[in-house]
């Protein structure tokens, strides 16, 4: 394993995993097209899981100052995370490129120097390290997995609580003048499907993360006509570690935030398309289970966990459902779950009520994507005093 080091650089060489194994042919070879070229070739039967996704390294890394100037990194014991930066340095190192362009700065691959690209004299070296030594595959993504699911302020919404009119989701169907229910056209999808590419164009640029947008735009424009190489291509992007997914469900909570006014809604002409492409799945698409049980971490006050005590206690007929507003990331695996937090919610959902997302990510998280407006009910609420955890048990 490699990594690049210099003041906030680290990079992996995780490119055998930067697609996911179950796409189909068409789509791979499109991609293979869009994407930078990847160092081992794209086939329709990749190394398996273990071989590519496990072996993450173990790497650490630390800066004298957030100014550039020519002091070298020191190496210091911290865990290291792919992100889109790192995975796009080595992309560029593999393929023997001469340089590679960041949002804030570029990289000089043939005298290893990172270079500000507002001020060309701000300079410092970088080096790439090889590390051997690998991580169990058992981290999640903290933010993606154990950011709050609902609302900073109350543990839960109940169902139907803020009108329909008002929820993320059916502000854009609206907007985009789509029925709830109806099949997208073709020509409605080629809209859509344009429409969300600017959109990550300008929600990037709003995030600092203006090339990323780009890059992510010009591969959701390779996939306008097939409903299920449009979704797929959608679920490869939310799976990816970038601004989207934290923006796209940040807006969506918001919109169930009575507190939050009408500043969500700014964002529907932006990331309205991408969440309608990726809500609306494709034909016959379900989760092999007709049961299912996924797990959620969460970090939560008591005065919150009350709240879900209370609910649990009432008779089953008195409890009120509750929903989620956004997309919500969960795991299949509990173990993963359980790694950070002070409660654990155990949801059962069936199969039409959350996405796999397993095939489309990079990352060993076994992720199932729980559906916006999933609404279920607080079976039980009890501390497990041998974990000093609370478990909380929806369905």
């Amino acid at each position: 394993m490699c990594v690049f080091c210099c003041i906030g650089i680290c990079c992996g060489s995780l490119l055998a995993t930067c697609l996911p194994a179950s796409i189909s042919v068409p789509l791979l070879e499109t991609i293979r097209e869009i994407l930078p070229t990847n160092p081992v070739p794209i086939t329709p039967n990749p190394p398996a899981r273990q071989e590519s996704i496990d072996a993450l390294p173990m790497v650490s890394f630390s800066a004298e100052s957030n100014q550039f100037d020519q002091t070298q990194c020191t190496i210091c014991q911290t865990e290291f995370q792919p992100n889109e930066q790192t995975m796009k340095i080595e992309e560029a190192y593999q393929k023997h490129e001469k340089k590679v362009l960041l949002d804030a700065y570029h990289i000089d691959l043939v005298h290893m120097i990172q270079i500000s690209n507002t001020n060309l004299q701000k300079q410092r070296p970088i080096r790439r390290v090889t590390i051997d030594g690998t991580i169990d595959g058992k981290k999640v993504r903290e933010e993606r997995f154990f950011a709050d699911p609902l609302l900073p302020t109350r543990p839960f919404m109940k169902y139907r609580e803020v009108n329909i009119r008002s929820s993320f989701i059916q502000a854009s169907l609206d907007h985009f003048d789509i029925l709830l229910g109806q099949a997208i056209s073709p020509d409605k999808r080629t809209m859509l499907v344009e429409t969300a590419a600017d959109g990550l164009i300008i929600e990037g640029a709003l995030a600092g993360k203006k090339h990323d947008g780009e890059e992510m735009a010009d591969i959701l424009r390779q996939f306008q006509q097939d409903r299920k190489n449009t979704w797929q291509c959608c679920a490869w992007l939310y799976c990816k570690e970038s601004f989207l997914y934290v923006k796209l469900n940040e807006y969506m909570r918001l919109s169930a935030d009575f507190g939050a006014g009408e500043v969500w809604r700014e964002h529907v002409p932006t990331l309205g398309a991408f969440a309608i492409l990726l809500w609306d799945g494709y034909e016959d698409q379900k989760l092999e289970q007709k049961i299912n049980i996924v797990y959620r971490g969460a970090n939560l006050s008591m005065h919150l966990i009350e709240q879900f005590e209370k609910q649990a206690m009432k008779k089953r007929r008195h409890r009120p459902w509750i929903e989620f507003p956004a997309f919500t990331s969960t795991s299949r695996n509990r173990s993963k779950a359980e790694e950070l937090g002070n409660v654990l919610f155990v949801i059962k959902i069936n199969q039409y009520e959350g996405f796999d997302m397993i095939s489309y990510s990079i990352f060993d998280e076994e992720e199932i994507l729980v559906k916006p407006h999933y609404f279920f009910k607080v079976r039980s609420c009890v501390k497990d005093q041998d974990r000093n955890k609370w478990i909380i048990h929806l369905a």
